[in-house]
């Protein structure tokens, strides 16, 4: 804004989709994987002001934002591969492994997400003396 006061602001914004491979989730077969879709948000704005020579004040103020969802890649209902289960609601199949030869099926714990927002301030104040010894 001038000699004695600067401001100083930043703000980034991140899209982050993706469709796992089933290697991530140990499953032996395509399209068993699970998708993530994440947005963020980064908000950062910093004042330095001079008052005098000897005194200045820093403010600082940030937000920081995230959302993830995790859900599987595969929501097919057992009918759908045939297994008469009585569920037909498109949840996936469970995950199951036949030892020593591979495993299929949903993700555990699917689907899942989470969301953060933090926001932070600060205010300092510095003074110097302008004695030299």
């Amino acid at each position: 804004m001038n000699q004695n006061n600067r401001i100083n602001f930043y703000y980034a914004i991140q899209r982050d989709e993706r469709n796992e491979p089933p290697s991530t989730d140990a499953n032996s077969f395509p399209g068993e994987g699970d998708i993530r879709n994440g947005h963020g948000q980064l908000l950062t704005i910093n004042e330095v002001w001079t008052i005098t020579p000897t005194l200045v004040n820093e403010f600082r103020a940030g937000a920081n934002r995230i959302h993830i969802v995790f859900a599987p890649d595969n929501t097919d209902s057992a009918a759908a591969f045939g297994i008469n289960s009585g569920v037909t609601a498109p949840i996936g199949l469970p995950h199951m492994t036949v030892t020593g030869a591979f495993t299929f099926g949903g993700n555990n714990n699917m689907p899942q997400g989470r969301g953060d927002n933090v926001i932070t301030t600060s205010d300092c104040v510095s003074w110097g003396s302008r004695t030299h010894r």
